[in-house]
């Protein structure tokens, strides 16, 4: 479960991060730059971008209350009766804590802006030729369709990968660390 919440911190500030790149956005061709911005419009990119948002906040939201409640039972300045009350408004305080969480991202992040930075990386993957070929794709009934299943897919795709790979990496983890305490108490 915290590995879900570093995942998707990472996500993000790796998003935040991509937004600032160092990149001009004037070193793109403009008939390039018009096609890009024809497809973004075109894939809903940052709607697309929201609804991943709402998906990893949603998955996060699910796993918070615990990850909250054993960081009070892991805090060892607090006494026993305090880590019990605040044990019991967990549930109230985990539900504030979401919606703040879910409130500032969408006031903070801007999909729009971001999606507008990141015309540099179509520029680098793709050619005008390939671009405009994107561009028939998504204006057809197959490309709109795949535009709208894409935030479906990507949950249950992450859900399947959560958990079929999940149990997996914990038990290699698991291994892994066994192995290095081995070394380190020889």
């Amino acid at each position: 479960m915290i590995k879900t919440l570093k995942l998707a911190s990472l996500l993000l500030i790796s998003n935040l991060l991509f937004s600032t790149s160092a990149r001009a956005q004037d070193t793109i061709k403009p008939e390039k730059r018009m096609l890009i911005k024809q497809m973004l419009t075109l894939t809903q990119a940052d709607k697309i971008a929201e609804q991943i948002t709402s998906v990893l906040l949603k998955q996060f939201e699910e796993r918070y209350q615990g990850m909250l409640i054993q960081a009070l039972a892991n805090a060892p300045e607090l006494s026993k009766e305090d880590k019990e009350k605040a044990a019991r408004n967990a549930p109230e305080v985990s539900a504030w804590a979401l919606k703040r969480i879910r409130e500032l991202m969408l006031q903070k992040i801007d999909f729009t802006g971001f999606m507008e930075q990141s015309a540099y990386l179509y520029d680098k993957y793709f050619t005008e030729e390939e671009l405009k070929d994107l561009v028939a794709f998504y204006e057809t009934p197959t490309g709109q369709k795949s535009i709208k299943v894409m935030p479906a897919l990507f949950q249950e795709s992450f859900q399947k990968a959560q958990e079929w790979i999940g149990p997996k990496i914990i038990e290699l983890v698991t291994g892994v660390m066994r192995e290095a305490v081995e070394r380190l108490t020889k």
